[in-house]
């Protein structure tokens, strides 16, 4: 069997793309739109909007910017059972890869050529290798609304929030039924969550009590708690370590903390309903999606204040970089 690197490789040549060509692109979702926004991080405008699935709700981009991975959560109506690999430099989608009966995939980590995902309807995490477009791992969570996810760097221990279970499990990943998991009880309705990049501790936004839980990564025992605004349903590091950062869709605002001394740092209201958050690669910047306005920000770490907004039509939702953010 063929390699995805073998595939890949095939496939730029055969376009006469190479892979040190393709540009970086930032990701956002239209939810609503069943679409993928494909953003040129330099100017914001808009490169590509490419159609999905019923309901996207989280994306991913490979590391040599040439695909995003989005899941197709589906609406209360429609059951999303599918993820779509899309060519970030064609601006279409390739396949649509159906996982049921893993229904409504949501959270998303990309390690290697493996594509781990959150299956809410299974109360699993699940596994797809793109090389063979199969399902190959499955592991039971046993809980309700299997939400988020995050994977360490080595690619061995994935974390999940399981939303309306108010727990978050640590999986050290194995062969089915022999995976290790770990299960802490936390406040009410833990979503958003980001394993720091020095890998110690695991930050969990918990949006029934406007609280971000600071665990022990290894041990998931708490550390402490921060008061986060109403509603803090992301977190998420910079590369650096240096700031964790959340939002608050209630009161439309970023909140940037110090993550060693474990303190807000800044609240910064921007009006638009503030829904997505992505951390640039140099720590300085990040980017926000506007709910309500339509819009994308940028905002400077270093000034604390944003640097600009542009329109970007309907957006809600997951953000990635694909390629060096």
């Amino acid at each position: 069997m063929r390699s995805l690197l073998a595939i890949l490789a095939g496939l730029l040549l055969g376009s006469g793309v190479q892979a040190a060509d393709v540009p970086a692109s930032l990701l956002a979702l239209d939810r609503d739109g069943n679409a993928l926004l494909v953003i040129d991080p330099a100017n914001l405008q808009l490169r590509h909007r490419v159609a999905t699935g019923t309901g996207p709700h989280e994306v991913v981009g490979s590391a040599d910017g040439r695909y995003a991975y989005v899941a197709n959560y589906g609406t209360k109506e429609v059951v999303g059972d599918s993820i779509s690999i899309i060519d970030l430099v064609a601006g279409r989608e390739v396949e649509r890869v159906e996982v049921r009966p893993f229904a409504r995939p949501h959270g998303l980590e990309l390690v290697d050529d493996k594509l781990y995902f959150t299956a809410e309807h299974s109360r699993s995490v699940a596994r797809l290798d793109l090389a063979t477009r199969k399902v190959d791992w499955v592991m039971g969570i046993g809980l309700d609304v299997t939400h988020m996810l995050d994977v360490a760097p080595d690619g061995r221990t994935l974390y999940a929030t399981s939303l309306l279970s108010d727990a978050v499990t640590a999986v050290q990943i194995g062969a089915p039924g022999l995976a290790k998991l770990s299960t802490a009880k936390l406040g009410k309705h833990p979503e958003g969550l980001a394993l720091a990049p020095d890998g110690k501790t695991l930050w969990v936004g918990q949006n029934g009590t406007g609280k971000i839980a600071v665990l022990d990564a290894q041990t998931l025992a708490l550390q402490a708690e921060l008061d986060a605004g109403q509603y803090p349903a992301r977190v998420k590091f910079t590369p650096d370590g240096k700031f964790a950062l959340s939002i608050d869709p209630a009161g439309s605002e970023l909140l940037v903390i110090d993550a060693a001394q474990r303190q807000v740092v800044k609240r910064l209201h921007i009006p638009g309903a503030v829904l997505g958050l992505l951390p640039a690669a140099d720590s300085r910047r990040v980017f926000l999606t506007l709910a309500q306005s339509g819009q994308l920000a940028q905002v400077d770490l270093t000034a604390m204040a944003v640097e600009r907004i542009v329109d970007i039509g309907r957006v809600a939702d997951g953000m990635a970089w694909a390629g060096p953010g």
